[in-house]
């Protein structure tokens, strides 16, 4: 065992949290799990997609505290899937689909706000 200088292991104990933070929110939050592909291709897009998930996940996060809207990961998904829009096809007359928003929540309307984005609020067709 070599002697470490006691700062600097003390240091990188204390930086251990952001990698288990880092696993918990791979596994649990995001619900990325083993993959099952052998070609190499295959496993490095699996893997390229399980990093932008989770780079896209803490730029959120930090547009979102910029914004003073303090959320957990686990939250923004939670509340991202809350806003949804309705799409209804009408099938008597013409066939035509049309997109119906459903009424954003508070914590929605902090999160578009945030990343200035304005939410849909009007129903529209979609061609």
């Amino acid at each position: 065992m070599r002697n470490e200088d006691p700062e600097k292991v003390l240091r990188m104990y204390r930086g251990l949290w952001r990698i288990e933070e880092l696993f918990r929110i791979s596994k649990h939050t995001l619900r990325m799990r083993p993959m099952h592909h052998r070609m190499p291709r295959r496993i490095r897009a699996h893997v390229l997609i399980c990093f932008l998930a989770y780079a896209v996940l803490r730029y959120s996060e930090m547009v979102l505290k910029k914004g003073s809207c303090l959320l957990s990961p686990q939250k923004i998904i939670e509340e991202l899937k809350e806003a949804e829009s309705f799409i209804i096809q009408d099938r008597r007359k013409n066939g035509k689909t049309y997109r119906i928003p459903r009424s954003p929540s508070k914590t929605i309307s902090d999160i578009y706000a945030a990343f200035r984005k304005s939410i849909p609020q009007t129903p529209c067709m979609l061609e």
